[in-house]
């Protein structure tokens, strides 16, 4: 990207959970990050480590991919982007933007977690320099809260920790006592998205609800055929894996809850063509399934509110495998809906 000033178009319209903002009062400079003096720019926060530069390939965005949010492939997240905003010119390591309208600033950038420091030492040099410092939904890979920097300003921020090697940062601000101004921070922090990648296929996730996890697929016929895969789960599900307190299936024993049986959604890849997997199931029950202009098949199991359906796609690198387990009582199907539907492939 060029050393000029862009402007960002946004349309609204093809958002699939549609950001309404209000007009943009003329907003004030912030002083944005955690102690108000002399702010790091992107590309700053980690000048002597590079150890995590291959975390997300770079690849071209889908040729559908909404132009009403930035993205960044380095690290694997997106967020929207109000209309008004304009984007400065990108660092030279690619970890972030920075988005101003009048004063108002938009800050959102990743670092690595190569060296190591736990997720709290992070949430605490977050609100260093804050005053007034209201938490708001925690969550054990995220941190939400507002507060107020030097001079009053107002400062929203966002922490995501989806795994050890990546944090996420975004924070806003706006003049204190603007109601409007703090609803389209809002809406900005709500759009957050993490990506998670497999072969060619990409998923958006919101990381205040659903986290991912390391699993296995065990895919019928026979069941014995394991996949390495990652496995989106309701957050408030992380601190139960590994104690013994989850009771799956109708046995209704207690045993050690793992990520392969949690209700989720988890990806694959596999390197063999999809007509190999089809091949698999000879003359069981299959439906034709397409997903983001990709061919494949679905089979489904399921009785008494529990089932597992496996989604098998195409992709230039052999197999995408998608499986939605779900349980009665669990999650919403909504949230996981909105994830398969976000799917895109880089080609």
């Amino acid at each position: 990207m060029g050393g000029g000033t862009q402007r960002v178009a946004v349309h609204w319209d093809v958002m699939r959970r549609s950001v309404r903002l209000a007009a943009a009062p003329a907003l004030f400079g912030a002083c944005l990050l955690a102690a108000c003096a002399k702010p790091a720019a992107p590309g700053n926060h980690e000048a002597a480590n590079r150890t995590d530069a291959n975390i997300v390939a770079p690849a071209p965005e889908p040729a559908d991919a909404d132009p009403g949010r930035y993205r960044n492939r380095r690290y694997a997240f997106s967020i929207a982007v109000p209309p008004q905003f304009i984007m400065e010119p990108p660092p030279a390591n690619d970890d972030g933007r920075v988005f101003r309208a009048g004063g108002a600033e938009i800050r959102v950038f990743g670092s690595s977690l190569a060296g190591g420091r736990p997720f709290a030492q992070q949430i605490e040099a977050a609100k260093a320099g804050l005053s007034g410092v209201k938490t708001l939904r925690p969550s054990p890979i995220t941190f939400r809260a507002r507060g107020q920097a030097q001079e009053g300003r107002e400062v929203q921020t966002i922490l995501a920790r989806p795994d050890d090697r990546r944090l996420v940062t975004l924070r806003v601000t706006y003049p204190p006592g603007d109601r409007a101004a703090m609803r389209i921070a809002d809406e900005v922090i709500d759009s957050l998205r993490l990506v998670q990648e497999a072969g060619e296929a990409r998923l958006s996730y919101d990381p205040r609800v659903l986290a991912p996890v390391a699993s296995t697929l065990a895919i019928p016929p026979e069941t014995g055929t394991r996949l390495a895969a990652v496995k989106l789960i309701p957050v408030d599900r992380l601190e139960k894996l590994g104690e013994k307190e989850c009771r799956y299936g109708q046995s209704g024993q207690t045993r050690l809850c793992e990520a392969s049986k949690e209700a989720g959604l988890a990806i694959a890849a596999d390197p063999g063509p999809v007509a190999a997997w089809r091949a698999r199931f000879g003359a069981t029950a299959v439906n034709p399934r397409d997903l983001a202009a990709h061919s494949g098949f679905e089979v489904e199991q399921g009785a008494e509110g529990e089932g597992v359906r496996w989604t098998f796609l195409n992709q230039r690198s052999g197999t995408l495998i998608l499986e939605r387990m779900w349980r009665e009582g669990g999650a919403d199907d909504a949230l996981y809906r909105e994830v398969i539907g976000s799917l895109r492939f880089t080609e």
